[in-house]
């Protein structure tokens, strides 16, 4: 399924009142109007900030880089949209704190989320799939933006957010080391830990704790439902690498209650993850936005068949950033993006030949080209 095909199926995903508020008639005129005036294609943008693929800050650059238009027509274009198409959709979802997050930019996003793991992470874990679906390409996309620095993360953030949630899960109180505490998100994390250690957890031992737990025992079976996906969530926010190379089916950082079932977008969160990962490492190590690495990865080999000394200085820096990134996989993960890592070692292999090699071997310069194809994302 290609990047177009697979934006709209996220989009087909979304809460239909958010699809019907890019779709209004309002909406159209002011894109229909936008595209006659500056002979472009908006109805991509909308729909790939719409799912949180394009950040609104990006917008700019996004239509510098793709139409080559001046800043100034960049910036107008960009007013327009937040004014008459983005904004009114964020007032319309005001009095809902989930859906709120869908419509908002990177930074208000990221501080909506934060409220909705603090005070409504049960209604959240309790809501419709599409909305859960969403929500986890939403979070994943903001992690992939973040500094992948182990003491600066967005899950990290919101680990500590789910560790501390005072929400109930249960009415009934549940004992800790013989005395009573309320059946709160962060007792029962508590509780787990008490009986398991800290540290990453396998399905196995989630299975027997909610099993053999004289805590578990006592309820619902919706609430035993919620704890089973509060422990989850919180291992795969607190050791989210280890979370998605162990996973054998389709991760999702936000599980989904019962035996729903998952779409292409839980799919595609699967199947880039790992090349995800690397890119969002790669890119903090530069200190790049989504435009600047791009620009700055096709500057790499924009020479033709021949590289400058500057590119080849360049070219062995970034595969050498680039296997420190794949050595911060999971031994799952590594295999599955191995391929690249053979480009970038023989990258760092011919060292002072690097541009020999790459002019005179068709097959060597086809490869290069390739691991930089695989990585503009």
């Amino acid at each position: 399924m290609d990047y177009i095909a697979k934006n709209l199926n996220k989009f087909r995903a979304l809460p239909q009142v958010i699809r019907d508020a890019v779709g209004s008639k309002g909406a159209m005129m002011t894109i229909e109007s936008l595209e006659a005036e500056y002979n472009i294609q908006l109805g991509l943008l909308v729909i790939l900030v719409t799912v949180g693929e394009l950040m609104m800050e990006d917008i700019e650059g996004y239509l510098i880089k793709k139409y080559k238009l001046s800043k100034e027509k960049a910036e107008d274009i960009n007013l327009t949209l937040q004014a008459e198409i983005f904004g009114p959709i964020i007032e319309d979802l005001e009095n809902d704190p989930i859906l709120t997050v869908f419509a908002l930019g990177v930074d208000e996003k990221k501080l909506a989320l934060r409220g909705v793991f603090e005070k409504k992470l049960i209604t959240l874990l309790k809501n419709e799939t599409e909305v859960i679906l969403i929500t986890n390409n939403l979070l994943y996309s903001i992690i992939q933006q973040e500094l992948v620095d182990e003491n600066k993360v967005f899950e990290k953030e919101l680990s500590e957010i789910v560790y501390n949630n005072r929400e109930k899960i249960a009415s009934d109180p549940l004992k800790i080391d013989g005395k009573e505490y309320p059946g709160t998100v962060a007792n029962w994390i508590r509780d787990f830990i008490n009986k398991n250690g800290t540290g990453y957890f396998s399905e196995m031992q989630l299975s027997e704790y909610l099993v053999n737990s004289k805590n578990t025992k006592r309820l619902e079976k919706e609430e035993k439902d919620l704890v089973k996906n509060i422990l989850v969530l919180y291992r795969n926010l607190t050791y989210l690498t280890e979370s998605i190379g162990e996973s054998t089916g389709q991760f999702q950082i936000i599980p989904i209650m019962g035996d729903k079932v998952t779409t292409d977008t839980d799919s595609q969160i699967s199947e880039l993850s790992a090349r995800q990962l690397v890119v969002s490492d790669i890119k903090s190590r530069l200190g790049a936005s989504d435009v600047e690495f791009s620009q700055y990865v096709n500057s790499l080999t924009d020479a033709g068949d021949d590289l400058d000394a500057s590119q080849i200085t360049r070219l062995i820096a970034f595969a050498k950033e680039l296997g420190k990134s794949m050595d911060r996989l999971s031994p799952a993960k590594k295999m599955e993006i191995s391929p690249l890592q053979d480009i970038a070692n023989d990258i760092v292999s011919k060292g002072a030949g690097l541009g020999v090699a790459y002019e005179e071997d068709q097959a060597f310069r086809d490869r290069v080209r390739n691991l930089f194809t695989e990585i503009d994302v």
